[in-house]
């Protein structure tokens, strides 16, 4: 039976915004237990593991697909699956012509599909809630702009805890100082919340201030071996900071390598006595639970003409091996990384496809994933699942979500894999959650990913001009210009380097060099265009002006 009754946040006991004493708070402590995926990435070290089992294949196939998602209410985000239930946050502010922040928390039987009880006048839910001892903690940002629409007490950001059975509010911050909540975690009593430049920890009972610090900034959290691990953009790199769960006292901060200042950092781990952290572009870095030293730092690469990879996904730990998906313009990559050590075991490619961060269950590691499928030409959201030793396929599923911009999230759980596809943090409600089981049947074409794509990178270019920056500026009249094509192919050669001079639509000129005499007043467009052998173009232009 669904019941279906709006929350009234005011209503709720009042918070107390002073600190209480530091000292080590009794009440909810994560359970991490069989089949269950309780927390955001799983567990408390956010590793991306579950115990339990999931398909294998030899293909897969839709179980179920869960109600209310799309336009009903909103994007999903990925579940927390506890005892037979699945609790989903939903983001729900495409649904308003003002974009003030709407969401909803459902719960689900698991087993049937059927809705056990909604709630809603939540701020949009965009991480998985969090479920331990017979509570469910979700967190959500307020609006979009606060000169859009109203903003009242129900559209607020903020964190709340209800009963995961009923689905009563068991305590609420959703003052105004708790509109920017981007994500929690709850651990030892405490639920630890992220927000712009604040890092708070809540009483996991009564929702009361344990601590908070302004000086400490956590794009992502994680736990383990006692301690709290916040990761936050840096001037220099990812900045790693361990901190004192009870108390909010720092034991020590790292800031890890990169070749780029200010780079969002991709995700941390812990386990092992190891925080694992992936900066976003391509590096990944090993560092010590105690102390913070960095016990390597891994560059990942495509394997395909040796590229330096992009956009490192949030890391899974398991069996001695870190996994992260990275994604560059020609090329979507799976790395398996020694723990230890830092080396690359194997990787997965696919040409032109959008991988996101992996789970694992079952020795499987399940990746989700837009490419396009083996029939139709339109692009599919769906999962890979490899095998954990090696990276061999062991099966694809896909399917057409007509979903702009997607997110592709797998939560393995109960012996299945769960599926939420969502837009990233526009406007609209685009969104879709449904189970995959395995099956022994063949899967049709328009639900597997197109396979057998070759990998080819564009050549690079960048145009040098003598004198230089001549195109910055005006030149006298008579001015001989030389430019210089700096082209190169990381896949392959260079084919052939041409020039039109007048942007006309011809070729003029061939070569890495040509000289331009600007014998005229007026302006000179020259476009270059530089092939590889694979037939990959790459052009641009520059303007002369005298």
């Amino acid at each position: 039976m669904e019941r279906n009754q709006l929350l009234t946040i005011a209503a709720v006991v009042a918070i107390c915004g002073s600190v209480v004493p530091t000292v080590a708070a009794a009440g909810p402590t994560l359970a991490e237990t069989g089949d269950d995926w309780p927390t955001d990435r799983g567990d408390l070290g956010r590793t991306g593991v579950n115990a339990g089992n999931a398909p294998t294949g030899p293909n897969a196939t839709v179980e179920r697909d869960y109600p209310g998602t799309g336009t009903e209410f909103g994007e999903p985000t990925a579940p927390a699956v506890v005892d037979g239930t699945m609790y989903v946050g939903y983001d729900d502010t495409g649904g308003d012509v003002s974009y003030q922040s709407k969401g909803h928390l459902v719960a689900y039987d698991a087993s049937t599909g059927d809705v056990l009880w909604n709630r809603s006048r939540f701020p949009k839910i965009r991480q998985t809630p969090t479920v331990t001892d017979g509570r469910v903690y979700v967190s959500g940002r307020g609006p979009y702009d606060s000169g859009m629409g109203q903003v009242t007490g129900d559209t607020r950001g903020g964190v709340f805890s209800l009963n995961a059975t009923t689905g009563d509010v068991r305590w609420a911050r959703n003052g105004s100082d708790f509109d920017r909540v981007t994500g929690h975690l709850v651990a030892d009593g405490r639920v630890y919340v992220q927000q712009p430049r604040v890092l708070r920890a809540l009483n996991a009972t009564t929702g009361a201030t344990v601590w908070s610090r302004s000086d400490v900034s956590a794009d992502a959290m994680a736990w383990g071996n006692g301690t709290l691990v916040a990761v936050s953009e840096g001037s220099d790199g990812p900045t790693v900071t361990a901190l004192d769960p009870a108390t909010g006292d720092q034991r020590w901060a790292t800031t890890t390598s990169t070749d780029d200042e200010y780079v969002d950092p991709g995700g941390v781990a812990v386990a092992n006595d190891t925080v694992y952290v992936s900066d976003g572009e391509n590096n990944v870095s090993a560092l010590a639970v105690d102390g913070g030293s960095v016990e390597w730092t891994t560059a990942l690469r495509s394997e395909t003409g040796d590229v330096p990879a992009e956009s490192a996904s949030a890391p899974a730990v398991a069996a001695g091996v870190v996994y992260v998906s990275t994604t560059d313009d020609a090329v979507g990559t799976v790395h398996a990384v020694d723990a230890e050590t830092g080396a690359t075991a194997w990787r997965f490619e696919r040409a032109e496809a959008e991988l996101f961060a992996p789970t694992v269950a079952n020795r499987t590691v399940y990746v989700g994933a837009k490419q396009a499928a083996e029939a139709g030409h339109l692009s599919a959201d769906g999962v890979y699942a490899l095998n954990a030793t090696d990276g061999g396929e062991r099966w694809n599923f896909a399917r057409q979500e007509f979903i702009d911009r997607s997110v592709v999230s797998t939560t393995p759980a109960s012996g299945k894999v769960y599926v939420t596809v969502r837009e990233r943090e526009i406007f609209f409600n685009s969104g879709s959650l449904y189970t995959l089981e395995s099956t022994d049947e063949a899967v049709g074409p328009r639900h597997q990913f197109r396979e057998g794509q070759p990998v080819t990178y564009e050549p690079t270019l960048t145009v040098t001009t003598t004198p230089p920056d001549a195109e910055h500026r005006d030149l006298d009249a008579g001015t001989n210009v030389t430019l210089t094509a700096n082209a190169s192919d990381p896949d392959g050669t260079v084919a052939a380097i041409e020039w039109d001079l007048g942007n006309t639509g011809t070729v003029d000129r061939s070569g890495e060099h040509i000289t331009v005499p600007l014998d005229y007043c007026g302006t000179l467009v020259v476009r270059v265009r530089v092939t590889d052998d694979s037939g990959e173009t790459v052009s641009e232009w520059i303007r002369l002006s005298t």
